[in-house]
């Protein structure tokens, strides 16, 4: 059986190819110790959650930069699908970055077509596709048909794929979280779990799977 680290190196190198924006990602230079999160919103296994947050201050961020850190902390690869080429690495604790696959999208048929390659490959525990940057047209201008692929994708290989929005658009997404909160530029001094904690106060979920993975706050 092919070692899961191998497979990941094939999938970064067809990542290249067909992507030539994918970046992978450096080893950090020295880890730091992860802290303690507040409770999180669950995340399906073998199907769509979709982050819907109308404002780019309404915290869709911190939400996947919880996640990614959080499956880094659980020993799991992760794939970003950067539809705006809008992720800031280093807001991202730097032993999680070892653990990320990072695509560089422009558009969002090309972020939507990176996802399909990413679920196809099953390596990875979970796919964040993130198309919040991208106006409700632009987003809107998928069709029905390429989510249902991308559902029918994720459960086949089992995999968590999370799909961030400007306005509730998936169709078939068993869980979608609404982003309620709004910040403000004073907010960005204040501590990570403090932000999280305030986030989560206005969330509101609509769900229509059990099958789910909730993400707890734990310390390392």
């Amino acid at each position: 059986m092919t070692p899961l680290s191998s497979k990941i190196i094939d999938l970064r190198e067809e990542l290249k190819r067909k992507f030539p924006g994918s970046v992978p990602l450096p080893a950090p230079e020295a880890a730091q110790p992860v802290e303690a999160r507040p409770q999180m919103p669950e995340v399906i296994k073998g199907g769509i959650t979709e982050i819907v947050g109308d404002w780019l201050s309404s915290g869709v961020g911190l939400v996947q930069a919880f996640l990614i850190e959080e499956n880094a902390r659980r020993g799991q690869w992760m794939g970003l699908v950067d539809g705006r080429d809008a992720f800031d690495p280093w807001s991202i604790a730097p032993e999680a970055l070892s653990k990320l696959l990072w695509v560089r999208c422009h558009e969002v048929k090309q972020a939507v077509r990176a996802a399909d390659l990413l679920l196809r490959d099953g390596n990875l525990e979970t796919v964040l596709l993130d198309l919040q940057p991208h106006s409700a047209r632009d987003v809107f201008s998928v069709p029905s048909s390429s989510w249902h692929r991308l559902r029918m994708l994720a459960e086949k290989s089992g995999v968590a794929l999370c799909v961030s929005t400007p306005c509730a658009t998936v169709p078939c997404a068993a869980s979608r979280l609404l982003l309620q909160h709004r910040f403000q530029i004073g907010d960005q001094d204040e501590p990570r779990p403090e932000l999280l904690a305030t986030l989560m106060h206005g969330v509101a979920r609509q769900s229509r799977s059990a099958n789910s993975l909730r993400l707890a706050a734990t310390a390392p």
